[in-house]
């Protein structure tokens, strides 16, 4: 049953518009508290179906749900640890909230999260109130505006190697891009049937909203 539905875990980075936020949920998602995330499910006006962390940032009194607590010392940062519990239980479709903004570093760290989650075969993204975000690995992907107006493909790590992307305003044909120059920043969907194929490397697809 997990595998049908979509997990969407709330991190604790800042939130401005929970209008936004709201819409991007479906009545079929579990929601994960991942600490201090918690505030952004309750002022969501939802229950969350499971709270995971080492809950130093959350007061009382304590949700009525299932709780994994973890020591406040440890390798991993609580996004990770909710992330692999979901994964065990058999979600393969992740939806991150409250995961950008805030703190560069844990950012940064949550983008390594979105690839660690495509490596496991999951369809995993990271969004907020203006931008969604994806790890991709190489192949064939449909772009589709969805509300968004730009969008935008950067290497995640040295290079991508045979990059094509089509229906957009600034075509590429077979191109490498490497992380020394943003030649894939701020595109535009133009056409339907869009798409973007590469084949080695991984790329940050953004899609951003003006």
């Amino acid at each position: 049953m997990a595998k049908e539905m979509r997990c969407v875990l709330f991190g604790a980075a800042p939130v401005n518009d929970y209008a936004a936020i709201g819409r991007l949920l479906k009545e079929t998602d579990i929601l994960v508290g991942v600490d201090g995330g918690l505030k952004h499910i309750e002022a969501l006006n939802k229950i969350p179906d499971l709270l995971i962390g080492d809950f130093d940032s959350i007061g009382s009194p304590f949700p009525a749900c299932e709780a994994i607590s973890y020591p406040a010392v440890k390798d991993e940062t609580d996004l990770f640890l909710a992330a692999r519990e979901a994964v065990k239980r058999g979600f393969t479709s992740f939806l991150l909230l409250g995961a950008m903004g805030g703190r560069l570093d844990h950012t940064l760290a949550n983008l390594s999260l979105l690839n660690e989650l495509t490596e496991q075969g999951c369809s995993a993204v990271m969004a907020d109130e203006q931008n969604a975000v994806m790890v991709l690995i190489p192949g064939t992907y449909p772009l589709e505006q969805g509300g968004y107006t730009k969008c935008s493909i950067l290497p995640f790590g040295e290079i991508c190697e045979g990059v094509t992307i089509k229906g957009v305003k600034y075509p590429l044909e077979h191109k490498t891009l490497k992380n020394t120059f943003p030649l894939g920043v701020s595109n535009e969907i133009i056409e339907k049937g869009a798409f973007l194929r590469f084949t080695a490397g991984r790329i940050i697809l953004i899609h951003t909203k003006d």
